[in-house]
């Protein structure tokens, strides 16, 4: 999972990863990233810090004080 509100991080960020043949979604705020790990927990979560609602160090510890996420690896 993605989480980048500049869309041209974004699109850097799927052009490399696609290569490699990897799976993506996006979110473009911390509200949204949090509802997608809800929804289908990802692998990885690649975490913006500067998001324009829930900064991605409040996403961290939200994914963090989740019992069942606390092992999902988050990259910043």
């Amino acid at each position: 999972l993605i989480v980048e509100d500049s869309v041209s991080d974004v699109i850097f960020l799927k052009k490399t990863l696609e290569k490699e043949n990897y799976d993506l979604n996006y979110a473009e705020n911390g509200k949204d990233a949090l509802s997608l790990i809800k929804q289908d927990t990802p692998d990885l979560v690649i975490l913006d810090i500067l998001l324009p609602d829930i900064d991605g160090y409040e996403v961290c510890r939200r994914i963090r004080n989740n019992d069942s996420l606390i092992n999902l690896p988050v990259l910043f």
